[in-house]
């Protein structure tokens, strides 16, 4: 197998995760320099992973002719524009999400990209698991009816982060939804029965308390022609639990704890349960597996093979799109009842 060269540029805390840690599970790809505004970051990441290069620019990284695709893993607000000059440069993509802020991002990648022949994937590392698969096909099969409804928790506490963070800046994507909601979305583009990006009705609230007026709770729901609701749950300040439930005619299949994969290999299993009673009818278990581990080889095996994933680009856009709608809804319903108590 031909090894991938990768470059990293920005020294997010996600490179850990998402790179360094995988990487000694994951053959064919070699991190071979890194850079990052401030070199002391990317210096003290290469000498604790050995990294052989620690390039001068970013744009170092672009120009090298060792490098064949680049992680970036830079502020959100910057991820348009590092793709766009990555693929421009000749390099492959793996970039960390969202690879776009809102629907104008979406159209310059989508306009600049056309005809590119680069592989350019955003790293939403959950797609990757064959539990989605699994579930989709259970749907599909109407062994227990029809899909009615979809509810998603996502409470991952944040405590103490410090006001410099992008989580706590509303102009670099902060708030839970921009960083969380991706994760709902992308399973509803997986279902039957939800044309993902056009529900007939969709609602949206927060209270925008949390710091400089993100979102620190925000809940969620959207309607679709076909009688299908999809609801969120999603929290930095509630207690931990993430989980899919989904109810059809005559059962629910429930994912308890579907984000712990993130960090390391986890087994995840989709219990199929007596709607009411909660009394078991089966379940689908799969070995454990590590999200990161599934995205780097996936990453790996569509470069090498020259064949990027058109369709999952376009779903990346497609959500960024409806997540502006979603969080555009929620700022109007907060002003709105604002001025009503005026």
């Amino acid at each position: 197998m031909r090894t991938l060269a990768l470059g990293i540029i920005g020294c997010a805390s996600i490179v850990r995760r998402a790179v360094f840690q995988p990487l000694p599970f994951v053959e064919g790809i070699k991190v071979v320099g890194i850079a990052n505004r401030t070199r002391s970051r990317a210096e003290a990441l290469a000498a604790e992973f050995g990294v052989p290069r620690v390039f001068e620019q970013l744009e170092d990284v672009l120009a090298s002719r060792d490098v064949d695709a680049v992680y970036i893993a830079l502020s959100n607000d910057l991820h348009t524009e590092w793709v766009l000059r990555a693929v421009e440069a000749g390099k492959h993509v793996l970039v960390e999400k969202p690879i776009a802020m809102n629907a104008a991002e979406c159209a310059k990648l989508e306009e600049r990209l056309a005809g590119r022949l680069a592989v350019v994937l955003e790293g939403l590392m959950i797609q990757h698991h064959p539990w989605q698969s699994a579930l989709r096909e259970l749907i599909q099969e109407q062994r227990y009816g029809r899909l009615l409804q979809m509810r998603t928790e996502l409470h991952i506490p944040m405590r103490d982060l410090p006001l410099t963070s992008y989580r706590c800046d509303p102009s670099r994507g902060g708030g839970v939804f921009a960083d969380l909601g991706c994760y709902w979305l992308q399973m509803l583009q997986q279902l039957p029965g939800f044309e993902a990006a056009k529900p007939s009705k969709l609602k949206a609230e927060s209270a925008f308390d949390g710091p400089r007026g993100c979102d620190w709770t925000f809940d969620a729901s959207l309607a679709y022609a076909s009688g299908v609701v999809a609801e969120l749950s999603a929290s930095f300040e509630r207690p931990y639990r993430t989980r899919h439930v989904l109810r059809l005619e005559h059962a629910a299949l429930v994912v308890n704890d579907f984000f712990r994969a993130n960090v390391g290999r986890y087994k995840i299993t989709i219990k199929i349960e007596e709607p009411g009673t909660g009394r078991s009818l089966g379940s689908i278990s799969f070995d454990p597996l590590h999200y990161y581990e599934n995205q780097l080889r996936y990453f790996r095996d569509s470069v090498l093979a020259g064949q990027g994933n058109r369709e999952l680009l376009h779903e990346s856009l497609e959500r960024v799109r409806l997540q502006e709608r979603i969080q555009a809804a929620a700022v109007y319903r907060k002003r709105h009842s604002e001025d009503r108590m005026k």
